[in-house]
């Protein structure tokens, strides 16, 4: 059994690893080919969109990794039309009031942000869906897809091609939404669909606010922006995006781990062996995570351009943070599996407040190392406190 999962595990984390390298090689061409400023607005909106998204897509993300019954089929389905339509309309109503803050000069720009969120969004929760099942293969390609096309047609207009860049990745972007648009849409069932969304939204409320409450830490990229502005918001946006392929992997263990650890179905063991995987390897990934920082912050500044040399500190923090993070990450889904959703979503909403409250106070006096001190601080106490309650729940496999 502990064999079967570290294979599982090795060609989740092989492909996870090759997504990793072509988004971050993608956002690098993008950091580099924009101003630091300009980089800034593409963060935000960002930022804004997947907030709006996860208001307006009931947590199914979240949820439909839990969704491994049979009779749950309709709710499965229901919930990927709610992640693509939810996520259209929050790149919608993002890009418009982007547009109205900073103008339309960097239209494609944002449209091109707002594009990449729905393309994540919905193909997490489409390769979700297949973890779920069981689907392994076809969840780790979808994994690949999501990143291929942006990646490789960024990378022809960069060595390619005269025009900006931007307009290269709004393409590719543009074709694997259309792409995943169609997989979806051809595999509905409109009867029932009315009851299963009635259903998803009265038992995903705790996953809903989970989520919400886990992107809207994410505005802290908005607040800095908003009340830092200028090169300091670009490059803390610019730490945050570079870090954020690290997270990649942290998505690759959770889900291929959890649904064995929630499924009721299976015997005590092999739940047991499924969380002592997710323990082990979540535990080194952090580690890892964190002996490597230092060279995020001699390597990324050489790799954007000197705009970025000032902040070769703020690239190690984020690393460190997102190996906090994956810590974080890893408990909650063993917390939600053991039925504490409710815990999580109020212990991360409480937590969450207090965090950009903190970072909204340090970005008042203009202090971006307090700003960072911040955010990293209530990673580790939510690290703190969901490692317990994980504990707690999982003590009936003991």
């Amino acid at each position: 059994m502990a064999s079967s999962y570290l294979k599982r595990m090795s060609s989740g984390l092989l492909v996870r690893v090759i997504s990793t390298v072509l988004q971050t090689i993608t956002l690098l061409i993008l950091a580099r080919q924009l101003e630091a400023v300009s980089f800034g607005y593409y963060a935000s909106t960002v930022s804004a969109a997947t907030f709006v998204g996860a208001v307006l897509t009931f947590g199914a993300s979240m949820r439909i990794i839990y969704l491994s019954a049979p009779g749950q089929a309709q709710l499965l389905t229901t919930l990927r039309l709610v992640s693509i339509a939810g996520s259209f309309t929050s790149g919608v109503l993002s890009v418009g009031l982007a547009v109205l803050i900073w103008g339309s000069e960097n239209l494609l720009l944002l449209v091109a942000a707002a594009a990449a969120v729905f393309v994540e969004v919905v193909y997490t929760a489409e390769a979700n869906s297949h973890f779920a099942r069981g689907a392994v293969r076809k969840a780790e390609l979808l994994i690949l897809a999501k990143r291929l096309l942006p990646f490789t047609f960024i990378v022809v207009g960069f060595f390619f091609s005269r025009l900006e860049v931007t307009v290269f990745y709004l393409a590719g972007l543009c074709l694997s939404s259309l792409l995943i648009a169609i997989v979806v849409l051809s595999s509905l069932r409109l009867r029932g669909m009315f009851s299963a969304f009635i259903e998803a939204v009265r038992t995903s409320r705790h996953y809903w606010v989970s989520t919400i409450m886990a992107t809207f830490q994410q505005l802290d990229v908005l607040i800095v922006g908003g009340l830092m502005g200028g090169a300091q918001a670009g490059g803390y946006a610019a730490g945050y995006r570079v870090a954020s392929p690290a997270h990649l992997i942290t998505t690759s263990i959770t889900a291929i781990t959890i649904p064995s650890v929630a499924n009721e179905t299976i015997s005590l063991s092999e739940r047991k062996v499924a969380l002592r995987s997710l323990n082990r390897y979540m535990g080194a990934y952090a580690c890892g995570l964190i002996i490597l920082s230092p060279l995020a912050a001699l390597i990324a500044p050489l790799l954007l351009g000197k705009s970025y040399e000032d902040f070769r500190w703020l690239f190690a923090l984020f690393v460190v943070n997102a190996a906090v993070n994956s810590w974080v990450q890893s408990r909650i889904g063993v917390a939600n599996s053991f039925g504490y959703s409710a815990y999580v979503a109020s212990f991360l909403s409480v937590s969450t407040v207090a965090s950009l409250s903190l970072i909204a106070m340090f970005a008042l006096v203009d202090t971006l190392i307090g700003v960072c001190i911040a955010l990293l601080v209530s990673q580790i106490v939510q690290a703190i406190v969901f490692s317990f309650v994980a504990r707690k729940g999982s003590e009936c496999l003991r």
